[in-house]
């Protein structure tokens, strides 16, 4: 008989490495709840977390991102500083209902290393996260578009919407072509209208036409 056959030997799988941690702020509702859930779905390890506790969770484990809501208001301030304190290198992301001109300045101001539209699907968030732990500061790009007096800076979203209004679109036609309610159409399109100071669908369409958008800001 010939030798016994030598079993295959198999190559040990390389151990998988740990999912990123990530601390939801808020003061409680379902937006913080879908939020922590969307990101668990990216495979991000994300828990949800009262403000104080949000600080206590970040001084016993140093995760790697924390997440604070814009929800958190008079919060929002001292739960980062109360963060940064407590645990060294924690990396920091703002979530905006609007991510306009006046949220980015602010997220700068406080020195945030993201900050990202609450509008964004999962895998824009959770990439944003893993940016940020990876040393990138996340910032949206806004682009300016010619108000009358002055340019005014519009996020990628609120782009979006004025683009599909200077179409033609309606409120409903608009929340199925970006996957968003018709009542966040309606805030967008509210806020536009106040920042391009126009009145009307047909003034939105005459700035579309006239005013090509340049794009502007940064991200990384």
């Amino acid at each position: 008989m010939g030798p016994a056959a030598t079993p295959a030997l198999q190559e040990a799988a390389p151990p998988r490495a740990p999912a990123l941690r990530v601390a939801v702020a808020t003061r409680g509702g379902l937006i913080a709840e879908s939020v922590a859930a969307l990101l668990r779905e990216h495979g991000l390890d994300a828990t949800l977390h009262q403000a104080q506790g949000t600080v206590r969770w970040t001084a016993q484990t140093a995760p790697h991102a924390v997440v604070l809501l814009d929800e958190l208001g008079p919060l929002l301030e001292p739960t980062i500083v109360a963060a940064r304190r407590d645990a060294a290198g924690v990396r920091i992301v703002l979530l905006a209902r609007l991510a306009d001109a006046a949220a980015v300045g602010g997220a700068v101001e406080l020195g945030v290393h993201g900050l990202v539209d609450a509008q964004a699907p999962g895998h824009e968030l959770a990439q944003a996260v893993r940016d940020v732990v990876a040393g990138r500061r996340i910032l949206p790009a806004l682009t300016a578009v010619d108000g009358g007096a002055a340019k005014v800076a519009l996020s990628s979203r609120q782009l979006d919407v004025l683009r599909l209004v200077a179409h033609g679109l309606s409120n409903q036609e608009i929340a199925a072509e970006l996957v968003i309610s018709v009542n966040t159409v309606k805030f967008h399109v509210r806020t536009i209208f106040r920042q391009l100071g126009i009145h009307n669908r047909v003034e939105a369409a005459r700035v579309w036409a006239e005013a090509p958008p340049r794009a502007s800001g940064r991200r990384g």
